[in-house]
């Protein structure tokens, strides 16, 4: 499968939305946030204050505390349970590098912040009574918690240093999110042409002997790498600077271009002084003309 952002997955008990319902615990959690492959996933969970011994006795915990197995079979369990409920957002990576690479950036923080918000306010949409929200940290709690109070101020929000360790509801939104990663990450369905079977990518951490052999591997000198890199990650910078070719911007102000040129233009025009200039060897060795005009 491709990582498109998006609801990846939406269940809420029917309990949970009648009129009325009851009090509601909602607990948010995030996997790979680290990784230079593969999405960014955020799970919340659902549960009423009373039925929070059986989520934990479904044996949810921190999701990195448990091997992938376990974390499936609880995964399993929790969702075969009429009482909880859940929402998961993937944020591809295509979406992540385009957000911290824009002209006006946003961090990475600032994206898992409006993230969560968005996580509580399809919730409250569907007409759950969320009375407590528990947050594992992204950045300084304090400050977290204050901005979540501002928008949710109806809600008593508690964000913590290792929520997913303390709070059985963040436990299983921390389960949620990792399933649903590692299962994009094994599933991964690439739409660039020449990685099919490619599939070696281990976790996607830069610290991961698997990962960092695809990544050396895999750049394409031209094109860098296809849409499961975050470009953003330094790691990704590294080996581009290192493998790919160099490639010379024109510096705008030492060639304006008039103000009249379209785009088109742009892309399909050439200068006369720059005719009969030397062409780099990768056009020719692959048989790339010059684009003429009209032919857009």
């Amino acid at each position: 499968m491709n990582a498109v952002s998006g609801v990846a997955s939406l269940h809420v008990p029917e309990c949970m939305t009648s009129p009325g319902g009851p009090p509601c615990a909602m607990g948010i959690d995030e996997a790979g946030r680290g990784p230079v492959l593969g999405p960014m996933v955020y799970g919340s969970c659902l549960c009423a204050p009373e039925m929070l011994p059986k989520l934990k006795a479904c044996g949810v915990a921190d999701s990195k505390k448990l091997s992938a197995e376990k974390r499936q079979e609880i995964f399993n369990r929790m969702r075969s349970t009429g009482y909880i409920g859940w929402i998961l957002t993937v944020i591809s990576p295509e979406e992540l590098s385009a957000k911290m690479l824009q002209q006006s950036r946003i961090s990475l923080n600032t994206i898992s912040h409006e993230t969560a918000i968005d996580l509580v306010r399809q919730a409250l949409a569907k007409g759950v009574n969320v009375t407590e929200l528990y947050v594992d940290t992204v950045g300084d709690p304090r400050w977290y918690q204050n901005h979540l109070k501002h928008h949710f101020p109806n809600i008593n929000v508690r964000v913590e240093v290792k929520a997913d360790s303390t709070f059985p509801v963040v436990s299983a939104a921390s389960i949620f999110a990792k399933v649903v990663r590692d299962t994009c990450m094994t599933t991964w369905r690439f739409k660039e042409p020449g990685y099919e079977g490619n599939y070696h990518l281990g976790s996607g951490y830069p610290a991961d002997p698997d990962t960092k052999r695809w990544m050396e591997e895999n750049v394409n000198t031209v094109f860098g790498y296809p849409s499961i890199v975050r470009f953003s990650w330094k790691t990704c910078a590294t080996l581009l600077a290192d493998r790919a070719a160099e490639v010379s911007w024109t510096n705008p102000a030492e060639a304006p271009l008039p103000s009249d040129l379209s785009q088109t233009t742009l892309m399909c025009s050439s200068s006369h002084k720059n005719e009969h200039a030397p062409r780099y060897r990768f056009f020719s060795e692959n048989h790339l003309n010059h684009a003429r005009p009209g032919l857009l």
